[in-house]
């Protein structure tokens, strides 16, 4: 740009013309001779506004900084012509020899040297940028609890209930991960799950390496304290610390009669379910079909080989809370992360 305002600078002010006195106005006049070539003030301007630089011929010189100078500066020729270029529309490109801004035919004009004249800029055109759109995010509803929640892995629908701080499925889980299709082994947690009689909508039961991965996706299956918290949440007696501690140690029937407010119908609408469970040997713990003993487990792991579960007798109020060889098939509840 340097360069380019040494050129305009030199255009208004040649070596050989010093001592003619540049007039300080844009549209004195001026009887320019004819045939120079020379740049007219719109080819000026439009190198100015396109930012290209134009090699100064050596005898172009600054304008005199003596006082009483009228020479004018680049900067004051630009403003002058942004100011007054739409006065004077452009009809001829032809500049005529002159030491003054003049406007003739139309056209702006300056001439103080013999730099050749240039042909008139041509702006490149500005490639319109492609847009590319904005994808939509994906929202995910946020879930709430209390309303029927949908495995999208089988479609199956589970109620949910909030008790406490908690929310729970209100059913037993009914997802077959592929571990109906494992061989049972006796004595082995082989990773199997199945039906324990013909009511399947009681839904499956699960040795513990099956039960640990089958919730679905933002759900899990609740440890021994998360199962302690949902015993304290109906607990009415005013002993539920010590009814329903947060140890591995206490087991056996705890409370007093929070069990009637877990099973199906009771007031926390746990809907605690019956669904039969099996033994390491595949024996039955109850007969199938025969559904007594609601029971649910925990990820709650003691000496690597048992879990703790919940489990409901129909004729008492209380809860049995124990832990059981990791081979045993019980029914899974999930609750929510």
């Amino acid at each position: 740009m340097k360069k380019l305002m040494t050129a305009v600078l030199g255009l208004i002010c040649a070596a050989g013309l010093v001592g003619m006195v540049m007039a300080g106005s844009i549209d004195s006049p001026g009887i320019p001779s004819a045939g120079s070539g020379m740049y007219s003030l719109s080819q000026i301007y439009d190198y100015l506004n396109l930012g290209i630089e134009v090699t100064p011929v050596p005898n172009f010189q600054e304008p005199s900084t003596a006082p009483g100078s009228t020479m004018k500066t680049t900067k004051q020729i630009y403003e002058d012509i942004k100011v007054k270029f739409g006065q004077c529309a452009a009809t001829t490109d032809n500049v005529e020899q002159g030491v003054t801004f003049f406007c003739t035919k139309g056209t702006w004009g300056v001439q103080t040297g013999t730099l050749a004249a240039l042909p008139r800029p041509t702006a490149t055109p500005t490639a319109t940028p492609t847009v590319t759109p904005t994808p939509t995010p994906t929202v995910t509803p946020t879930f709430a609890c209390g309303t029927a929640f949908t495995d999208p892995r089988d479609e199956k629908i589970y109620n949910t209930v909030l008790i406490g701080t908690q929310c729970w499925m209100a059913r037993n889980l009914d997802h077959n991960t592929g571990c109906s299709s494992v061989t049972w082994v006796d004595n082995v947690d082989n990773g199997w799950c199945g039906y324990h009689g013909p009511d399947v909508s009681r839904g499956l039961i699960y040795q513990y390496s099956a039960a640990v991965t089958a919730c679905p996706a933002g759900w899990h299956l609740p440890t021994h304290d998360e199962s302690t918290t949902l015993e304290r949440a109906v607990c009415t007696s005013g002993t539920c610390a010590t009814d329903f501690p947060y140890d591995t140690t206490t087991t056996g029937e705890r409370g007093t009669d929070e069990s009637y407010a877990l099973r199906t119908g009771g007031s926390s609408h746990f809907d605690a379910l019956a669904a039969g469970y099996y033994h390491c040997d595949r024996q039955p713990g109850e007969q199938p079909g025969a559904y007594i003993r609601m029971r649910w487990v925990t990820s709650t792991v003691t000496g690597g080989t048992t879990w703790w579960r919940r489990q409901i007798y129909p004729a008492y109020g209380t809860i049995d809370r124990y832990n059981v060889p990791l081979c045993e098939a019980s029914p899974v509840r999930c609750i929510k992360d």
